[in-house]
C-alpha cells in the first residue's frame, strides 16, 4: 500500500529589479542584508549587473547575453564551469 503526505508549502514572490543601483556602498550592505534576511519561504528574482551581488544573493544565477541565457547555475557552479571572453575594441 503507497502512502502520500500532502505537505502545504506557501511562497510569496518578490520580483525585484535592480535594487542597488545608484547606491553608495554601505546602503548596497544594508539592503543586501534585508533581502538575506527575509529569504525564507520566498523566491525573489533579482536583476543586477553586479556580480559580487548576485554572488552573495544568489542561489542560483542565470547570465544573460543579448536577450539568451547563456549559464545558469549555482554561483559555484558558474566559477568553476563557465568562462565568458570579454574584449574591447578601441
Amino acid at each position: 500500500m503507497v502512502s502520500f503526505r500532502w505537505v502545504r508549502i506557501v511562497l510569496t514572490l518578490g520580483v525585484q529589479d535592480e535594487p542597488t543601483s545608484g547606491m553608495d556602498p554601505y546602503s548596497r550592505r544594508s539592503t543586501w542584508q534585508v533581502l538575506q534576511n527575509n529569504r525564507s519561504n520566498r523566491i525573489i528574482v533579482l536583476t543586477t549587473h553586479f556580480m559580487d551581488e548576485a554572488d552573495l544573493l544568489g542561489d542560483r544565477i542565470g547570465i544573460m547575453d543579448e536577450g539568451s541565457i547563456r549559464c545558469c547555475g549555482s554561483p559555484m557552479f558558474l566559477k568553476s564551469r563557465c568562462t565568458f571572453v570579454c574584449g574591447v575594441c578601441v
